[in-house]
């Protein structure tokens, strides 16, 4: 994991809480596995019957009681994320692992998966609810700020779509002011070079036509969420498959309007870097025009959330 300034310039300082504690993880549909947190950065962890594997981890604290915990395996050589929600009041974990090159064809994509389960704790029941796929979210629409100069509004289209900000028709406006230095230079090269840039979005516009993407919302507590999502349709609509595959995995205070979480970084077909990071948000209840655009894109063909398929529980 990289330290940079980017993404991660809003990040929360990481939770150190977790030291010295053991969790005994009782999973639905995945195997069980046991969490022990060695000190600050280190944990071992094993499934029932087999050895402990040294790892280390990153922790973030999302309210008093629930922790954002991510690992990277170290014999995955950088192709798998796991991402623990550790809800320590409920005693309930969500379980999200991420799958670099499942698909051959498209090996900038990765595959999202969540599991759900109990944290065991001696002498108490194992408690009945889970944490669940929820669309309460849906209809939403909120702008987070990342950094200074980076806003992105997330419009939660319905339970398993979220698109992006940007209506269309103001993409020509957009990108003569992204290339409004260049095209003001005195260098024939540079001006040529932008021009160059401005006629592939262009053309690359034309076959993903706006942001669109697979995601999953979870219903971790009242004020909490986990989302998701996976930049799969401009992955596949990207000339050679060679642009997004990217995504985030964050754990949101929908009342406070506060997330903390991870964010895929990919570059070419290997991800260089994932940052841990923090978004502060503000609901636009104006809407927006784009949700009432219909959607160009065939989502029978998504495979990077089987999510998508799966029986969402009403909250």
């Amino acid at each position: 994991m990289a330290d940079t300034i980017q993404l991660d310039q809003y990040r929360v300082p990481l939770s150190y809480e977790l030291a010295g504690r053991t969790f005994s993880l009782a999973m639905d549909k995945c195997p069980d596995c046991f969490l022990h947190f060695l000190d600050e950065e280190n944990l071992q962890i094993s499934e029932p019957g087999k050895p402990f594997i040294w790892e280390r981890y990153h922790a973030m604290k999302a309210d008093g009681s629930t922790y954002f915990v991510h690992i990277q395996p170290a014999l995955s050589h950088d192709l798998v994320n796991w991402v623990f929600i550790l809800d320590t009041e409920q005693r309930l974990v969500t379980w999200v692992t991420v799958q670099e090159g499942y698909d051959p064809e498209h090996p900038r994509l990765m595959q999202v998966i969540p599991w759900f389960g109990t944290i065991r704790v001696s002498g108490l029941p194992a408690p009945s609810i889970r944490h669940h796929l929820s669309r309460r979210m849906a209809g939403e629409h909120i702008r987070w700020h990342y950094m200074p100069g980076f806003t992105f509004q997330h419009i939660y289209h319905n339970d398993h779509c979220v698109r992006g900000s940007a209506f269309p028709g103001d993409f020509e406006e957009e990108l003569k002011k992204r290339f409004s230095e260049e095209l003001a230079s005195d260098d024939p090269a540079v001006i040529a070079q932008a021009e160059a840039k401005m006629k592939y979005q262009r053309e690359f516009r034309r076959m993903y036509p706006f942001y669109e993407e697979p995601a999953f919302h979870i219903w971790i507590n009242d004020h909490l969420n986990l989302f998701s999502f996976i930049e799969e349709n401009i992955c596949r609509h990207s000339p050679g498959f060679k642009e997004g595959g990217g995504g985030m995995i964050v754990l949101q205070d929908i009342e406070r309007l506060i997330d903390v979480g991870l964010c895929f970084n990919p570059d070419n077909y290997r991800y260089s870097d994932t940052y841990l990071l923090t978004a502060y948000g503000e609901k636009n209840s104006d809407g927006d025009p784009i949700d009432t655009v219909p959607s160009p894109y065939d989502w029978s063909v998504l495979t990077g959330m089987p999510t998508l398929n799966w029986e969402i529980q009403e909250d």
